[in-house]
């Protein structure tokens, strides 16, 4: 499973760049949910992603390693706002019951909604 690598667009003004930046976010969204997906249904936590809230929004981060008691995660660019959360920088370990109790948190608000 690969791990998440936003595409990137070069700002060059707001009338030029908006909808190439809105394609580039749609797309970058699209692959992070397709590599949750795929480890959802294999049943794994690695790959999976969390979002943590900050300011007026949220910080994406993927799980990249799963060990014991912890898992590694690393920050994920290109949805726009980019919130990074400042006690974790681009990578941190946060504990494994975190982990795993915001991912089944997100699934279930995503089948409420879906319903």
């Amino acid at each position: 499973m690969p791990l998440y690598k936003a595409k990137v667009v070069e700002w060059k003004s707001f009338k030029e760049s908006f909808k190439e930046t809105e394609a580039a976010r749609e797309d970058n969204y699209a692959q992070l949910e397709r590599i949750d997906t795929e480890a959802k249904e294999r049943g794994e936590l690695l790959w999976r992603y969390i979002q943590e809230g900050y300011a007026d929004g949220h910080a994406i981060y993927q799980i990249i390693r799963v060990n014991k008691t912890s898992v590694r995660i690393h920050h994920c660019f290109g949805f726009g706002d980019d919130w990074m959360i400042p006690y974790w920088g681009e990578e941190a370990s946060v504990n494994i019951e975190y982990a795993e109790t915001s991912v089944q948190s997100r699934d279930k608000m995503a089948a409420f909604f879906s319903a």
